[in-house]
């Protein structure tokens, strides 16, 4: 079964970038933790707006992960660790 992440958070005024590079740095190691895709996005409407997917092969690959997102965002539980409806790909 394969698993997916996807949330948004809003970046400060002048920040999307920076906080997009930072969401980056790791992403190449991902592959190497079992993540089959790590996406990172913004949207044309909103300047602010940032969009992350995430796609694990595995949950417990996977729930480490939602829980360093939790601590780091302070998002109090908003990390969704569902499967995902369709199989990953690479």
């Amino acid at each position: 079964m394969t698993y997916g992440y996807f949330g948004t958070m809003r970046a400060q005024s002048g920040h999307r970038d920076e906080v997009i590079e930072i969401l980056l740095r790791s992403s190449e190691s991902l592959a190497d933790l079992g993540c089959y895709s790590y996406v990172v996005g913004t949207s044309d409407t909103d300047a602010y707006l940032i969009c992350v997917s995430e796609l694990w092969g595995a949950r417990k690959r996977m729930t480490p992960r939602c829980s360093d997102r939790r601590r780091a965002t302070r998002s109090r539980g908003r990390c969704r660790c569902s499967p995902a409806s369709s199989p990953a790909t690479r």
